[in-house]
């Protein structure tokens, strides 16, 4: 084989693959059942918000302090601020906060342990056989929309 790492390469894209599924998978099953999201075991550290969905913890003062991290890095925090308490205090208020703490609670713990946002390896490994595979091959046309 002209490109032996390329099987390594393949192995690390399949994981974070397989990785993002699990992920998308426990969020999407945390709709009906909170305790989901603990499968996903990377964002263990993310666990408060679970915790506030499954009702060990208090749901609302976990929503107050999402919306308070949350709305700290928005251009407009007090208006961010008002609007999501607005919602919450709304007539579906209790789904707003269960939907707010998952989405912006945990997903947003959870998403930094994704192994695609840390695919710094991956990278090393396709510039290596990006450059490879050009002293390997010769290119001759870049860009095949052109004549």
């Amino acid at each position: 084989m002209a490109l032996p790492d390329l099987k390594a390469y393949w192995a690390t894209k399949v994981d974070e693959i397989r990785d993002s599924c699990a992920f998308e998978i426990a969020k999407i099953r945390a709709h009906r059942e909170p305790g989901a999201l603990r499968e996903y075991k990377p964002a263990a550290a993310c666990s408060r918000y679970v915790d506030a969905l499954e009702g060990k913890v208090d749901l609302v003062q976990t929503w107050r302090n999402t919306i308070a991290e949350s709305c700290r890095k928005n251009a407009d925090p007090k208006t961010c601020t008002s609007n999501n308490l607005a919602n919450g205090n709304g007539p579906n208020g209790m789904e707003w906060m269960r939907l707010y703490v998952l989405e912006f609670g945990w997903n947003n713990c959870a998403i930094k342990y994704l192994k695609i946002n840390n695919a710094a390896k991956a990278q090393v490994m396709r510039t290596a056989l990006q450059q490879r595979f050009k002293r390997l091959f010769k290119i001759m046309k870049q860009n095949c929309d052109a004549d």
